[in-house]
């Protein structure tokens, strides 16, 4: 790190102090040169005077939440851990299943095998983030079993089309006239589904994290049982409905019942979704932000499938939900989940989710503080412009200037060199436009922290820092 780099050190931490932000002294400590080390000793100091709270309210900002009761009883938590472990085995099985069976399954169902492929690996693979990376954390195990029995539903279509070998147009008529164990593994496979909203309404239980009971609060610890008991008569009714067409009675209703039941469990799934969003509204700004990623990462990823779904349930004629039609918007869906499925692991594994202004600060920071950057950028259009002319000899000086192309390449060049040229200058108005706050601050805390460090009585020290407050 070069000597302008160590003296933006200090001044980093000065803009961290102004904004009440976590620095990491030790590290600082090691990065900065001898002088400016006094300098980051002196912030300290001033840093811990100017933070002066109450002994009280410093443990109540570093303690837990006043919300400390559990999601649920010990009996539904118990329920909630027995729906988790046979979701665990279920995704096993159809991993297995598929991973032998997954040429034949996508040569006999094309595109519908490809679909509910990715959508049962994404529901796999976000479960799998969350539950073993989330450091202990009841809010990523929460919702990591939401997905975990998500992921059971789509199975049951690969497991009847690759043991059994149903072709497509053969699948609906199939569950009626399978045999016994085909028909337990149905009910085995949907019965984790059910419950899927369960977890996450203990998940808008536990976030955000506030510091004060809400009436939401009781709702969502109320939801938890409520979306068992309806996914145990889900369950019941369904069982009920099939047996019963089995039997030859009631067969007009035994697919509504199935059709009826994925509309409720979505409306429950984003009942819960508006909850949370509710609850951050009373909740610290770190764990605002935490929502927020959440929400657009949730919207991506489920809300926005949720939501055309129930749409698709209530909407007169044949639609994609039950006829397997590849659409443009079932396209568009299923592309917006990688994006949404990044941003959940983020909301749920980071620990300090930044402010937009900061990660906007830090990345136009990364760039100019590094000349060696903005120098690589530069070469790219100058090795293109300079390939455009050598590739077109015979082509004259006014027609390479009238190129667009090559008009591109040259004000990115011109960009690129105004960058590295004036990389000082543009950094201060950054700073001064997206922390306008800091801008004062920095300097009388930089001048405070000059004038400590070459102090010697504590009557001086008094007086700066009273001058400086």
């Amino acid at each position: 790190m070069g000597n302008s780099g160590r003296d933006d050190l200090v001044t980093d931490v000065a803009d961290a102090l102004t904004l009440d932000q976590e620095v990491e002294w030790e590290r600082c400590a090691g990065l900065a040169t001898p002088a400016n080390r006094r300098v980051l000793d002196s912030l300290r100091s001033l840093g811990a005077i100017f933070a002066g709270r109450p002994a009280a309210d410093a443990a109540l900002r570093s303690g837990p939440p006043t919300s400390t009761e559990p999601f649920a009883g010990a009996r539904v938590r118990r329920v909630l851990h027995a729906l988790l472990a046979i979701a665990a085995l279920d995704v096993a099985a159809a991993l297995l299943v598929l991973s032998s069976t997954w040429n034949d399954y996508r040569g006999a169902h094309g595109e519908l095998a490809v679909f509910l492929t990715t959508l049962f690996l994404g529901h796999v693979a976000t479960a799998c983030v969350l539950l073993l990376a989330g450091r202990g954390d009841q809010r990523a195990w929460l919702l990591g079993g939401f997905f975990l029995l998500k992921a059971t539903l789509a199975p049951l279509h690969m497991v009847y089309a690759s043991v059994w070998e149903i072709q497509p147009h053969l699948i609906d008529g199939f569950a009626l006239e399978a045999p016994a164990p085909a028909k337990l593994l149905a009910h085995v496979y949907v019965l984790p589904f059910l419950f899927a909203p369960a977890f996450l309404w203990a998940f808008a239980r536990e976030c955000p994290r506030i510091r004060r009971r809400t009436r939401l609060d009781g709702l969502t610890r109320r939801m938890v049982p409520v979306s068992l008991g309806v996914g145990c008569t889900m369950w019941v009714a369904l069982a009920l409905s099939f047996e019963l067409a089995t039997a030859g009675y009631g067969t007009a209703i035994v697919f509504p019942v199935g059709d009826a039941t994925i509309p409720a469990l979505h409306l429950s799934a984003l009942a819960a979704f508006a909850v949370v969003g509710l609850r951050a509204r009373s909740a610290p700004a770190d764990e605002a932000r935490r929502v927020l990623v959440f929400s657009g990462g949730f919207v991506l990823y489920v809300g926005s499938a949720l939501t055309y779904d129930v749409i698709a349930v209530f909407s007169p004629g044949e639609n994609w939900l039950f006829t397997y039609e590849w659409t443009p918007s079932v396209q568009v869906i299923g592309l917006m989940r990688f994006p949404g499925m990044v941003l959940l692991w983020y909301a749920m594994l980071a620990v300090r989710v930044p402010h937009l202004r900061e990660v906007v600060r830090a990345f136009y920071r990364r760039l100019l503080l590094r000349p060696h950057l903005l120098g690589m950028a530069a070469v790219a259009p100058m090795v293109a412009l300079g390939w455009l002319m050598a590739s077109r000899p015979e082509r004259t000086v006014g027609a390479v200037i009238a190129d667009p192309l090559a008009q591109s390449l040259a004000a990115a060049l011109a960009l690129m060199l105004l960058l590295v040229v004036g990389r000082e200058q543009l950094l201060l108005r950054l700073d001064a436009w997206i922390f306008p706050e800091t801008t004062d601050q920095r300097a009388v805390l930089a001048h405070a922290a000059a004038t400590l460090a070459r102090v010697g009585r504590i009557t001086t020290v008094s007086r700066t820092v009273h001058r400086t407050a």
